[in-house]
Parts: structure tokens; C-alpha cells; sequence
């Protein structure tokens, strides 16, 4: 018979968590001295022995968690936009920038 461990939140704190379709896990704790994100994997051994099971955490500073909300935008933009919007829109925001330009 298989137990399964329950894990709580620590106390005080928020908890976010998301599967991924690969069943990994990314957890985002909070309150309002601490933000904490965790990823975690879970491989169990009959499936592959070799693999890596493990839980990870780093806490982030306001201004690691804005820098990291931002780089995930950037590299998530173009998988949202076909390649032809994209540029289209990089087009049409550089266009404005040189209208804006001049008539300054």
C-alpha cells in the first residue's frame, strides 16, 4: 500500500502552485516579508532509476521577482505572436519611435 506524504505551507505564508505537463512542479511562496520559489521534480524509481528526483528553492528580493517576471515576458512573446506578427509589430513600434522622434 502506497502513503503519500502531505506537504503544508508554511505557516503565514501564501502558496501558488502550478503542474507542468511534464508533472514537474513550481511552487511560489509569499507573504509580505518573503517571496520564495520552489521547483520541484519527482521521478519515481520503477520508472527511471537514473533520474533525479529534487526539490529546489531560492528566495527572491522585489527586484530579482520583477527582473525574472520580465525576462519570462520577453522569452514567451514570441512563442504567443506568430512569426509574421511579431514582426510586424516590431515594425510598426519602430515606426513610431521615429515619429516620435521627430516630432520632438
Amino acid at each position: 500500500m502506497e502513503t503519500r506524504a502531505s506537504m503544508s505551507t508554511p505557516r503565514g505564508m501564501k502558496c501558488v502552485t502550478r503542474t507542468m505537463s511534464t508533472g514537474d512542479r513550481i511552487l511560489l511562496y509569499s507573504n509580505a516579508e518573503q517571496l520564495v520559489l520552489q521547483m520541484r521534480r519527482n521521478v519515481a524509481t520503477e520508472e527511471e532509476l537514473l533520474a533525479p528526483s529534487f526539490k529546489v528553492a531560492v528566495s527572491l528580493s522585489t527586484p530579482d521577482a520583477v527582473w525574472l517576471a520580465g525576462e519570462l515576458l520577453t522569452a514567451v512573446l514570441p512563442h504567443l505572436l506568430p512569426v509574421e506578427e511579431t514582426h510586424t509589430a516590431t515594425v510598426q513600434q519602430s515606426v513610431i519611435a521615429v515619429s516620435t522622434e521627430n516630432n520632438s
